[in-house]
């Protein structure tokens, strides 16, 4: 088995971040899935613009 390697995002991952991760979790139909919220919320978590004015504030801590 091969070790993960980890490392903070950077500005060029925001796209990918929003459209794979942030945005998509929790969404898909999986029939008995109670944690599917597909039918309570309706649109995008946070636009790319808004995780980068997050992750460039001033008081971000990661």
């Amino acid at each position: 088995m091969n070790a993960l390697d980890y490392r903070f995002a950077k500005s060029n991952d925001i796209p990918q971040l929003v459209s794979l991760i942030i945005n998509s979790a929790y969404r898909e139909d999986q029939g008995k899935s109670w944690t599917n919220e597909s039918k309570i919320i309706l649109g995008n978590r946070i636009s790319e613009v808004q995780l980068y004015l997050e992750l460039t504030k001033s008081d971000f801590f990661y």
